[in-house]
């Protein structure tokens, strides 16, 4: 036995020093003191560990859940400027769609397929071209006098 002792890991061998050790003691050792190796063993059993898990408990009261209050304020303030710009988004949305149907009544479309609409008003062009041309004719005596302004000017 003396033998595997020693081939055993450092920390291995330790542990087995201090188990053999412990369980010399405990013979002598008083009942309180029993009491108290009995209590340590039902700490470490199964691994609970009951201490370590308050303090993680503690830790999360005091640091963990004001930090998740702090972001929940903040995520909560995110959605309220968000509602409030959804709002105005779509009032504005609104008042750009009236714009919109207002300029399609003056233009004389109805604003849903804007191009073959724009496309049939173009076949209106030669007859409103042609009423101005007819238009123009009671200008020829405006458009004589003011050639005669402009050669009056420049000859001075």
């Amino acid at each position: 036995m003396e033998s595997n002792v020693e081939n055993l890991p450092i920390d291995i061998h330790y542990n087995k020093l201090l188990e053999t050790e412990i369980m010399m003691d405990i013979d002598l050792m008083k009942p309180k003191h029993r009491d108290w190796m009995e209590i340590i063993k039902l700490y470490e059993k199964d691994g609970n560990y009951l201490a370590e898990t308050a303090q993680m408990l503690t830790r999360n009261v005091n640091y963990e859940i004001s930090a998740l209050k702090k972001q929940i304020a903040k995520c909560q303030q995110t959605q309220k400027d968000c509602d409030r710009k959804e709002t105005e988004y779509a009032a504005k949305a609104a008042e750009l769609h009236k714009k919109y149907d207002s300029t399609c009544k003056q233009m004389g479309i109805e604003g849903k397929k804007i191009k073959s609409e724009l496309a049939a008003l173009l076949s209106d062009l030669p007859d409103i071209f042609s009423k101005i041309a007819k238009s123009t004719g009671s200008l020829q005596e405006a458009v004589t006098f003011y050639g005669n302004f402009v050669n009056f000017i420049m000859k001075r």
